[in-house]
């Protein structure tokens, strides 16, 4: 009778990554499972060498483990060298139907799938079947950036505040960033510049601030740059800024906008010959892309310095009588006549005499579609410091004790700043909103006309 030894099998490798999707710069454990097929046999001097493919590397930190013995080796039976980019198993003994494992930490540094095949042998039998394993590599989250102003006004030769914010998304890889704004023409970096970083890094300064040489963001950090500011040209001015990650990273923008001097510009005047009264307001900005500096940039949002007014006209014993909201473009004009537009569908039941006015301006820059009072004091459209208020009354008076008739004396006080309580602009944000929105119609004036109103005296 003749024996005849079955072959035996050689051993087999498998190979898995975890996570298997990663930030580059990120790591990832990569788990060897060497296994020995044969049931009654074991095998000796089990080795292999991995060689990774380009742009992923053995973690320079970071624990390995190894339930697999062998000989001349780093740990266990595996030989791998921190930074390095191999990894081997070094004639290693595996039982029957046995198997080992160990685990090494590696890092992905560039954006794409990397595949890593290894097959490992016996020193009698030979090559097994490969193992394989693919990880995905994507690029960081770009850092992001954030700007306000430290007021939404700030006077001629004033001085407010910018804050820069920048922040890391990524969870588990530091970013290098740089940051650069150049202010446009209405506002000019303040002497001194009362600077205050929590970024780090290095700067330079002059009519235009670029930040961020060297400056480092820790994984899901935050930090934050504010400098001083001085208002030097009237008009609404919209800043950009923009940053990048590592020097070759997509440009992120910020915007924020202030206005220099009072945020918008209103004239009255009595037609006294009908009775009437007629408020004009005017937007004394541009329509401009937004620039960094005086140069416009590629791929950054286009601004239209438009103004949102939202007017508010009351009895004298306080009622809301109506309110509208016009959108005043740049270098536009709109006008609202005190008969014909603001008491002509009042929410009180009778038609008052007199009347106050007052008016927000709202920066309407990047806010679509929709200006009406609801908007005003929202986070997307911030309100300017205070408002305006002016009154009139509205019905013919005579000047004197036997004037003629059809001669009227001037009732109106003129627009002066006034400041708006919270409650106050909850209030009418609110009703007005309502009425603006889901309203009956009433208390909603009637036109924002463009161009100006006549007005003459008599």
């Amino acid at each position: 009778m003749i024996l005849v030894a079955a072959p035996l099998t050689p051993p087999g490798v498998s190979k898995v990554f975890t996570p298997s999707t990663i930030t580059a710069g990120a790591t990832s454990t990569l788990k060897f499972t060497v296994t020995n097929p044969n049931a009654a046999i074991a095998l000796s001097g089990v080795t292999f060498t991995d060689t990774f493919p380009a742009n992923l590397v053995l973690a320079a930190t970071g624990t390995q483990t190894a339930s697999c013995t062998g000989v001349g080796s780093a740990f266990g039976g595996v030989a791998a060298t921190l930074g390095g980019t191999t990894v081997g198993l070094n004639s290693t003994v595996i039982g029957p139907s046995g198997s080992c494992t160990f685990t090494v930490l590696v890092q992905g540094n560039t954006a794409g799938p990397i595949t890593n095949t290894v097959t490992a042998s016996d020193i009698t039998q030979g090559a097994g079947s490969p193992g394989t394993a693919t990880l995905q590599v994507n690029a960081p989250l770009s850092v992001t950036l954030a700007k306000t102003f430290g007021t939404a006004t700030v006077g001629v030769n004033g001085t407010t505040t910018v804050t820069f914010t920048l922040s890391n998304p990524n969870t588990t890889v530091p970013l290098t960033f740089s940051l650069i704004d150049g202010l446009p023409p209405g506002l000019i970096f303040a002497d001194p510049n009362g600077l205050i970083n929590t970024c780090g890094g290095t700067f330079i300064m002059s009519n235009r601030l670029e930040f961020g040489l060297n400056a480092t963001l820790a994984p899901s950090a935050t930090c934050t740059l504010t400098v001083n500011v001085n208002g030097v040209v009237d008009g609404p001015v919209t800043n950009l800024s923009a940053a990048q990650s590592g020097g070759n990273g997509p440009l992120v923008f910020a915007s924020a906008d202030i206005f220099v001097g009072q945020p918008f510009q209103v004239r009255y005047t009595s037609n006294l010959a009908i009775g009437d009264s007629v408020i004009n307001f005017t937007n004394t900005g541009e329509g401009v892309p937004a620039p960094i500096g005086d140069a416009p940039v590629a791929g950054a949002p286009v601004v239209s310095d438009s103004l949102c007014v939202n007017v508010y006209a009351f009895s004298p014993d306080e009622q809301l009588v109506s309110c509208c909201s016009c959108l005043v473009t740049p270098n536009g004009l709109a006008s609202l006549s005190a008969v014909s537009d603001l008491t002509s569908n009042t929410l009180t039941p009778g038609r008052p005499t007199s009347i106050v006015v007052k008016l927000l301006a709202t920066s309407a820059a990047g806010v679509a579609p929709a200006c009406n009072a609801a908007t005003a004091g929202t986070p997307a459209n911030p309100l300017q410091n205070g408002l305006a208020a002016w009154g009139t009354t509205i019905h013919p008076l005579p000047v004197t004790v036997g004037s003629p008739v059809g001669t009227f004396g001037i009732t109106e006080t003129r627009f002066v700043p006034a400041m708006l309580s919270a409650a106050e602009l909850t209030r009418i944000t609110t009703l007005c909103g309502f009425i603006q929105i889901t309203g009956s119609g009433f208390g909603i004036c009637k036109s924002c006309r463009l161009g100006g109103l006549g007005g003459m005296k008599q």
